[in-house]
């Protein structure tokens, strides 16, 4: 049986609104995490080690092209220590996908970095230095924020030289297993994905089902009796 014309108004209007409310929250997070990026890359232009870590989470790890795994302690003091022989700097992201999985986020870059340093040896010496990486971090949900807790570097071109790729066999059980985790929440973020658009596609088609009235469940669930 066909639906009143007002009730019909109300389910479309209704599903309409839930989806502009969700869209707007995770755009909301995309923004978060984006002004994250771009106070994470100023930090490093004024080499403010801190600021750089502050949207860090503590079991933060990453893992290099060449299988080097390295906490967020190991980081922050290798940091430091490259800060005092460079002379300036300069540092942006380029985003090339963000996907938003309930308390967790994906996002895919591409990260660049030029600077001037300075040979220990003989300080008077520049010594530029660029590096162009392709990353995949891992972000969570926390109630500070979202925080920053694993980077894959993909790929990474260090003045013009491509470093070498990851080697699973040359890592230790623990590089391993982490990588291994890495790997496992990509792929759930892409399989929430899939199932969030599968989902959509199927309420979109019983929407127009039941304003063709032969859709199931047309208003009784969103809009009450």
């Amino acid at each position: 049986m066909r639906l009143p014309a007002i009730t019909f108004t109300t389910l479309l209007a209704t599903t309409f609104a839930m989806t502009s409310v969700v869209y707007a929250d995770e755009q909301a997070d995309k923004q978060a995490i984006m002004k994250a990026y771009a106070a994470y890359n100023a930090a490093i232009e004024r080499k403010d080690v801190n600021q750089i870590f502050a949207d860090y989470a503590p079991e933060f790890t990453i893992i290099r092209p060449n299988g080097k795994l390295t906490n967020l302690e190991q980081e922050r003091q290798q940091t430091q220590n490259d800060f005092k022989n460079i002379r300036q700097i300069k540092a942006h992201d380029e985003i090339k996908q963000i996907q938003i999985n309930g308390q967790t986020a994906t996002v895919i870059g591409i990260g660049y970095t030029s600077a001037i340093g300075s040979n220990p040896n003989n300080p008077q010496v520049p010594v530029p230095f660029s590096n162009v990486s392709q990353y995949q971090d891992i972000w969570k949900r926390t109630p500070g924020g979202w925080k920053l807790i694993s980077t894959h570097v993909l790929q990474s071109n260090v003045n013009g030289q491509q470093a070498s790729q990851v080697n699973e066999n040359n890592l230790t059980p623990a590089q391993r297993q982490s990588l291994a985790e890495m790997k496992r929440r990509y792929m759930q973020g892409r399989e929430r994905e899939m199932q969030g658009i599968i989902e959509d596609m199927r309420m979109r088609n019983n929407m127009m089902n039941c304003m063709n009235g032969v859709g199931y469940g047309c208003g009784s669930s969103i809009i009450g009796n």
